[in-house]
């Protein structure tokens, strides 16, 4: 059913993409976690099945409009300066407007390329640090050992937190490294942090991190592998276990 009230060149294409993702997880989310939890509980139910068929096939039906007006999807994302600003200043409390923002970022970008090139030199003086970057990359784990991988990063960034005295870890607090679940997969392609909330019983954290999808291309496959290589999983494991 087209949506009423919708300016289709208004669109930015970028929400277009995100939405067409959220399409997809949503038929996983219905007949990979809500439907089995439900019939492991209570067995199965034709009335509910028959409502997970309807919820899937109502959002295909939105994908498919989605799909038939992206090519008119030309609009821009850009919120303006006014409610950037607003945004900045009293969501995000970054005491700022648009340009010294600016000024700020391109402050840090060049402070940043100084010293990758420094550390690149000590390196390799005959490589660009995007060379070298390449080459880390090639470093990573299987697809099988991709989880156990950030579990042992995570540990031996918790023991050298603790080792040096770094910082004050909570007694009792634990963390785990946990796979995406399936149907955030398509907007979390590497992973996010779920930190314990404001207010809660203990501290518990867990990195999710998303598993090689093994019906992808082989390209596909090694490009998500050398995402994930051991370089990147150490800064990863860093953060951890400061958040844990």
């Amino acid at each position: 059913m087209p949506c009423t009230g919708i300016v289709h060149p208004n669109i930015p294409r970028e929400w277009i993409h995100v939405a067409l993702q959220a399409v997809s997880g949503h038929e996983r989310l219905i007949r990979n976690s809500i439907q089995p939890f439900v019939e492991d509980a209570v067995g199965h139910r034709p009335s509910f099945t028959d409502l997970c068929e309807k919820s899937v096939a109502a959002v295909a039906a939105f994908g498919s409009y989605l799909e038939e007006i992206q090519p008119e999807a030309t609009g821009s994302f850009a919120c303006g300066r006014d409610h950037f600003e607003r945004m900045l200043q009293q969501v995000h409390m970054v005491d700022m407007d648009a340009d010294q923002l600016r000024e700020f970022g391109e402050q840090k970008v060049k402070e940043y390329e100084t010293a990758l090139e420094e550390a690149a030199k000590s390196i390799d003086p005959n490589k660009h640090w995007t060379e070298l970057i390449d080459e880390f990359k090639n470093d990573h784990p299987t697809a099988e050992n991709l989880l156990a991988s950030y579990l042992n990063e995570g540990r031996l960034a918790e023991q050298f937190v603790r080792e040096k005295d770094l910082i004050t870890i909570p007694e009792g607090q634990t963390w785990t490294v946990e796979p995406v679940p399936e149907y955030s997969r398509a907007t979390h392609p590497l992973g996010y942090m779920r930190t314990s909330p404001p207010f809660a019983e203990g501290f518990h954290s867990a990195l999710h991190i998303t598993p090689i999808d093994l019906t992808a291309s082989a390209e596909r496959q090694k490009q998500h592998l050398r995402d994930n290589c051991y370089a990147f999983q150490r800064t990863r494991g860093c953060r951890k276990s400061v958040q844990g």
